[in-house]
């Protein structure tokens, strides 16, 4: 109930994958809403860099994605306005916007990253029914793991993938080696 809270202790086996999971709730009927209400997250598994020994050195983001519904929202006209949206349609929807994505809780938060800088980003998406559709202005996305499955595993004589797109469906999960762009380039 709210104000209570309750612990949970799960064991992972020694042998379990490392890499990207997250959490959410289960009760029937009422999850959707839940993951809505923020009751998600990453859970990570330590020891990818025994797949891609060059991780170890990276900065590591951990990023959740989730919608925030508009709906009953005290603050729906302020976020509309943080993310531009110039009426209550979007594109060619005839109907409000239900939901305006977050990274970590916040909208349109700024990265930051030296030009050149390679950083290990770890990003779930923990919305309850968007799919993402992620890409990086003018730079491509070095793909460590999917949903938690790291490259390597199936060969590990090209432990990862490039991409200049990921499409990641609702609990998807993606694990990336991301280079800050150039001096002198625009940033989003």
């Amino acid at each position: 109930m709210p104000g209570q809270s309750l612990h949970y202790t799960v064991k992972i086996p020694s042998d379990h994958p490392p890499g990207l999971y997250w959490y959410h709730t289960h009760p029937h009927g009422e999850s959707h809403r839940q993951v809505l209400d923020g009751m998600s997250g990453a859970l990570v598994i330590e020891g990818i860099e025994s797949y891609l020994p060059a991780l170890a050195a990276l900065p590591e983001r951990i990023l959740v994605v989730r919608g925030r519904s508009t709906k009953n929202d005290s603050q729906a006209t302020r976020l509309k306005q943080r993310v531009e949206l110039s009426s209550d349609v979007c594109g060619a929807e005839r109907d409000p916007p239900e939901e305006i994505f977050t990274l970590n809780g916040s909208v349109r938060p700024q990265i930051e990253m030296a030009p050149g800088e390679r950083q290990f980003w770890r990003l779930v998406n923990a919305s309850a029914d968007r799919y993402l559709d992620l890409q990086l202005e003018g730079q491509n996305f070095e793909l460590v793991a999917m949903d938690g499955m790291p490259i390597a595993q199936h060969d590990p004589h090209h432990p990862t993938l490039v991409a200049d797109h990921v499409l990641l469906p609702p609990a998807g999960r993606l694990e990336t080696i991301v280079t800050g762009p150039a001096t002198g380039v625009p940033r989003v």
